[in-house]
């Protein structure tokens, strides 16, 4: 009986230690992954500058003049 206990004591100690690996891996590997997002993050855009008005501003890629009404970014300005 007491070699019995002493067997199912072990196991239960290396299911426990193997998830223990598991989530100390995943959190290790999420680190990981954060700082490497966090790395590769394109710079910020320019600021428009806000003097100009808004008939004077340039128009970008994604915008298309009508005549009455611009739309621009799928907004109606």
């Amino acid at each position: 009986m007491d070699n019995e206990k002493r067997r199912l004591s072990y196991v239960l100690f290396l299911i426990a230690g193997s998830g223990l690996i598991a989530i100390a891996r995943a959190m290790s590997l999420t680190f990981v992954a954060i700082k490497l997002q966090h790395r590769m993050q394109p710079p910020p855009l320019p600021r428009q500058d806000p003097r100009l008005e808004s008939d004077e501003r340039p128009y970008d890629a994604l915008s298309v003049d009508f005549g009455i009404q611009t739309i621009s970014r799928g907004t109606a300005m």
